[in-house]
């Protein structure tokens, strides 16, 4: 069982984002830079790769931003983005329709 667990954890995730959503990540939140730094555009997306772990981390930030936002927009905006990449999480259900 563990074994399993771990593959889960090591398996790249591709997460795809708006200009703006890469935005609010790297500026709007304290997760660390080089997960903005790993984006690359293509046709008006940012997409990068991560693995379960790292995704869980981004989570946590983009939650925390998003509970302090000084600003409704920005809050939804935060809460808006949780949503997408919560989606993304290995084993969610719900996860073939994120993007």
């Amino acid at each position: 069982m563990a074994g399993r667990s771990r593959k889960l954890r090591e398996a790249r995730i591709s997460m795809t984002l708006t200009p703006r959503e890469l935005e609010l990540l790297r500026d709007g939140t304290f997760a660390d830079p080089e997960y903005g730094d790993r984006f690359s555009e293509s046709r008006g997306r940012c997409v990068a790769g991560f693995t379960a772990s790292e995704l869980d981390d981004i989570l946590g930030h983009v939650a925390a931003a998003a509970n302090h936002a000084p600003r409704a927009k920005l809050r939804e905006e935060l809460d808006a983005l949780y949503e997408r990449l919560e989606a993304l999480e290995p084993g969610r259900a719900d996860s073939d329709d994120a993007f």
